[in-house]
């Protein structure tokens, strides 16, 4: 008698025996006694052994129920369920195998031999619940090939399993999927096989059918997603459940971390307070003493310790009267952050310069601030001294191009001035000649001879070419010193001496200065265009901006010159100043290649510079940045396109206070 097979049916098995396997290498990390508690890893392997047998039989009897004989059939439901409890026990029996923290060869091979003699009794009692008669033959060759395949699959799956076991990378997830489907087909080939090995007599008759057995087709279907629906239960709660004791073990190496990364701080600070000058301090703003004064402040300061810590100990540092601005700042302190820097009296009369950082807090209506101190009066004169360097760099470097600048009207002044000297030594002959002829009128002389040399004496001084080209001489000559004039001013605006304070400024008349000295930078390669709007008097550091904005306009000539070399074309330089609410804007715009986007990120960076080696130090942003955010409380930004060019933008506070430097806000 032959059957056919049901190709739905069949392909829902499959799909069952490779979702069950998945679910055997998920559950594999889970009953892992290496990666899990005693308790857990046996719940899991229970709970796991239900879920795996049960899959495992959905597969063997939809796969029994997708065979169709010519005469009704049906299957015991004692001996189904019996079935089913071996399936279970045989997936008990693989779980505990990969329990175990090592995986020796002899464990595997008995392992795998029991799962395999295993998986076949189930097999072979699912279709002995059939219950025909005559009973079924099977071919012996073709049945010893099914318990073959059972103990290889078996045995693949064991070591498959063991090796997946504790791995959870992308790459586990798809060697797990990759192999489960292996197995599955494995699983499946083995069923198939024995079933392949059974023989229906043609006179057979089921007698579970005739006894009321399991008949229902559509009892398949509801096996089949009762199956699915468990596998994927217990896959979610494996899912969890690794996601879990991954986010438990990540929070432990975390809090590990973290403590050990406290006590590290814990001794860098310790080991900063004492072998630096960072002098930790807390400060009792209401009274004015500190609580908390570290040594090396006692020490450097010159002032016991008793005394700090005595009331009113802020004055004798920081003078209310002589340092009204700074004391103002410390009252106002709000509860967060602060940081700023302010001359400090020591017990000798010197004056140092400190920057105090911090937080400030407030308890029970007392204001607490707490932080370091840090003698910056070292740096503060390195910072002046590389200032100063860099503003002499641009001098230096602006130079040969200042010199070329003043040479050419001195050269036309000098030329015309040779021509006025000559031409009046001439007129010197013309003049006695008309003398010679006056003396001869007066005195009744030889007039017409007297005449003839005035003649002659015009003409070889070319009378009428001095007259027509000495007045625009004169003129061409106090236009030259004009232009010196103003280079010279122009040189000592930009040179503009140091200041302690910031000053109300013309900042249109500085950049006019500062386009002066710099106008032989850009002449031969880009066009100037300027665009000054009414700007109000802005208290800055007046040489420091001029310093900013003499380095954008050399960058941008640089960047300009880098794009035409040497094809005579002209870029665009412009230059704008405007008014927006409280700040004004000054920005200078190139149309060189732009700032690469790798390099956009480093452009404030000391010492980085995207020019060849030799052209620049990678000082001129960091101290434009330094001067216009730190010393200014202004921005400093830019806008860029590759091709097209770049921008700078200077915005300065109108009304910034007027204060020293000294006291300015750390950047």
């Amino acid at each position: 008698m032959n059957g056919h097979y049901d190709s739905g049916l069949v392909a829902l098995s499959i799909l069952i025996a490779i979702i069950a396997s998945y679910t055997a290498l998920d559950l594999a990390g889970c009953v892992s006694a290496s990666t899990s508690s005693p308790r857990k890893s046996w719940t899991w392997l229970i709970a796991g052994a239900i879920a795996m047998g049960l899959g495992i039989w959905s597969m063997h009897f939809i796969g029994m129920l997708a065979f169709h004989l010519p005469i009704p059939v049906a299957y015991d439901l004692p001996v189904s369920l019996l079935s089913m409890l071996i399936a279970v026990i045989v997936s008990a029996v693989a779980l505990l195998i990969l329990r175990r923290p090592e995986l020796k060869t002899s464990n595997l091979v008995l392992g795998a031999i029991l799962m395999g003699i295993g998986i076949c009794a189930m097999h072979y009692t699912g279709m002995f619940a059939m219950r025909m008669s005559p009973p079924i033959q099977y071919d012996p060759l073709i049945f010893s090939v099914s318990v073959l395949i059972a103990i290889g699959a078996s045995l693949a799956a064991l070591w498959i399993a063991f090796q997946l076991r504790a791995k959870r990378s992308k790459f586990a997830l798809l060697a797990k999927l990759g192999s489960a489907t292996v197995m599955g087909l494995a699983i499946v080939g083995m069923h198939y096989t024995g079933m392949a090995a059974a023989h229906f007599a043609s006179s057979s008759m089921c007698l579970a059918a005739s006894a009321g057995g399991i008949d229902n087709a559509g009892l398949a279907i509801s096996i089949g997603a009762g199956a699915l629906v468990i596998l994927s239960l217990t896959l979610i709660v494996s899912a969890l459940d690794a996601h879990f004791a991954l986010s438990n073990a990540r929070l432990a190496r975390e809090l590990e971390k973290r403590t050990h990364s406290l006590e590290q701080s814990r001794e860098m600070f310790k080991l900063m307070a004492e072998s630096t000058r960072a002098v930790p301090f807390t400060l009792d703003l209401t009274s004015g003493c500190f609580t908390y004064i570290g040594a090396r402040g006692v020490a450097d300061s010159g002032i016991p310790e008793s005394q700090w810590q005595s009331p009113g100990a802020l004055d004798r540092v920081i003078s209310r009267e002589t340092n009204s601005e700074i004391r103002q700042r410390f009252d106002d302190c709000e509860d967060g952050l602060f940081e700023f820097a302010a001359l400090f009296s020591q017990v000798n009369g010197n004056c140092s310069e400190v920057r105090w950082t911090g937080t400030c807090e407030s308890f029970a209506g007392a204001k607490v601030l707490r932080g370091l101190m840090l003698d910056i009066t070292e740096m503060r004169r390195l910072g002046r001294e590389l200032a100063a360097a860099q503003k002499l760099e641009s001098v230096g470097r602006l130079a040969a191009g200042v010199a070329h600048e003043i040479n050419t009207p001195v050269q036309f002044v000098s030329d015309n001035v040779e021509f006025v000297r000559t031409s009046l030594t001439d007129l010197a002959v013309v003049i006695q000649a008309y003398r010679d002829f006056k003396d001869a009128t007066q005195t009744g002389g030889d007039m017409l001879a007297a005449l003839r040399r005035v003649e002659d004496a015009e003409t070889a001084a070319d009378l009428d070419y001095i007259l027509q080209n000495a007045p625009a001489a004169l003129d061409s000559s106090i236009e030259g010193l004009g232009r010196i004039a103003t280079i010279v001013r122009s040189l000592k605006e930009f040179a503009h001496p140091d200041q302690a304070k910031k000053a109300l400024a013309d900042l249109n008349q500085a950049i006019r200065s500062t386009l002066v000295v710099a106008h032989n930078e850009y002449k031969f390669i880009a066009e100037l265009h300027t665009d000054l709007g009414d700007l109000p008097l802005v208290p800055c550091f007046l040489g420091e901006i001029n310093q900013v904005v003499l380095n954008l306009l050399v960058n941008a000539s640089h960047a300009i010159s880098d794009v035409v070399k040497d094809s005579r074309k002209f870029g665009k330089i412009e230059v704008r100043t405007r008014l927006d609410g409280n700040e004004v804007e000054i920005s200078i715009s190139d149309t060189g290649a732009g700032i690469p986007e790798a390099a956009r990120g480093k452009i404030f960076d000391p010492f980085f510079t995207t020019k060849e080696v030799g052209k620049g130090t990678g000082q001129g942003l960091a101290i434009a940045r330094s001067v216009i955010v730190g010393k200014h409380g202004g921005t400093l930004r830019f806008e860029t396109e590759c091709g097209k060019g770049t921008t700078f933008f200077i915005r300065l506070p109108v009304n910034a206070p007027i204060v020293d430097d000294a006291t300015q806000v750390a950047a």
